[in-house]
Order: structure tokens, then C-alpha cells, then sequence
């Protein structure tokens, strides 16, 4: 069994995710066909989900992601593939 490199994943969002803005910032994420579950994110896991588009790798992601908060590539990588597989196992993306 090949092992998958983590940075060339393409994340894409189910097609059923909805996500509202609240009050205070962070992104409220959920499944219309699971509407009582939902996932809260804010700062840069917030953007990293504006980001995925089905097109950009995490590598892709880690690059903006770290250009725009001024955190490092290095970090923003290890978030962000943090983040794609709690989503994942969230049902919110597949990867």
C-alpha cells in the first residue's frame, strides 16, 4: 500500500455543507442532511474553509494561509492538515 503525501490532498466540501457567519466571527459548518450537528471554526481554520475548492491541494492552502495570518508555511501545513481531517471525519470534506 502506497503512503498518500498529506500536502498533495485535495480537500473538497460535501456538496450538502452550508456555513453561517455569528456574531462573534466564527464560521458555523453543517450538513443539511445532519442539520443537528455542526462544526465552529474562527481565524485561519475559517479561511482555510473559504479556501477549499475542490482545486487546491493543502500545500496550496498552507501557502496563502501562512501569507496572509504571518504565521509559517511549516505550521500553517500542519493545521491545516489537522484541520481537513477533523472535517473529514466530521463528514464535512472529502479527502
Amino acid at each position: 500500500m502506497t503512503k498518500v503525501n498529506p500536502t498533495k490532498i485535495t480537500p473538497t466540501k460535501i456538496s450538502n455543507a452550508i456555513q453561517r457567519a455569528t456574531e462573534t466571527g466564527d464560521l458555523v459548518i453543517c450538513d443539511l442532511s445532519r442539520p443537528q450537528q455542526f462544526y465552529s471554526i474562527s481565524g485561519w481554520a475559517a479561511v482555510t474553509w473559504e479556501l477549499i475548492d475542490g482545486k487546491k491541494s493543502v500545500e496550496d492552502l498552507a501557502q496563502i494561509v501562512a501569507k496572509d495570518s504571518g504565521i509559517s508555511v511549516p505550521r500553517a501545513r500542519k493545521e491545516i492538515i489537522k484541520l481537513c481531517k477533523d472535517l473529514a471525519k466530521a463528514q464535512l470534506v472529502m479527502l
